[in-house]
């Protein structure tokens, strides 16, 4: 087993929604210069394959920023369903209650304001005219 070629995976973390996602990619390394290791075996067979590592380094990097995001996304939309879920299950039922108390309330108003304009059109009518009586 060899050593992976040199470079690094540069990363960045941009906001959406209130979800950090994060954008990758590799950045490889000039194999020579000042302390780079001698190869061992230079043959045409091991440059093809650090080529075709290199290659797959650059689609992997990005590739694994996906799939973390796409982790980090899943675990926002299930907090996001559980909050959902919690309006539905709690907070609604409440707010209808007090909804169909408030209508309760206000249906009993109106028939105590219904009686008083009753009796006082019963003594307008009765005042206006004491011979009636």
């Amino acid at each position: 087993p060899g050593a992976p070629p040199p470079g690094a995976v540069a990363t960045a973390l941009r906001p959406h929604l209130g979800v950090a996602l994060a954008e990758a990619a590799w950045e490889a390394a000039a194999p020579e210069g000042p302390g780079a290791a001698p190869d061992p075996d230079p043959s045409p067979e091991l440059e093809a394959c650090r080529a075709a590592w290199r290659a797959l380094l650059s689609h992997l990097a990005p590739l694994a920023a996906r799939e973390a995001n796409l982790v980090r996304l899943a675990a926002a939309y299930r907090r996001a369903s559980r909050r959902a879920r919690a309006l539905e299950e709690v907070l609604l039922p409440e707010a209808r209650s007090a909804v169909r108390r408030l209508g309760e309330a206000l249906e009993e108003e109106g028939r105590e304001e219904a009686v008083r304009l009753r009796e006082a059109a019963a003594r307008l009518q009765g005042g206006a005219n004491p011979a009636e009586e």
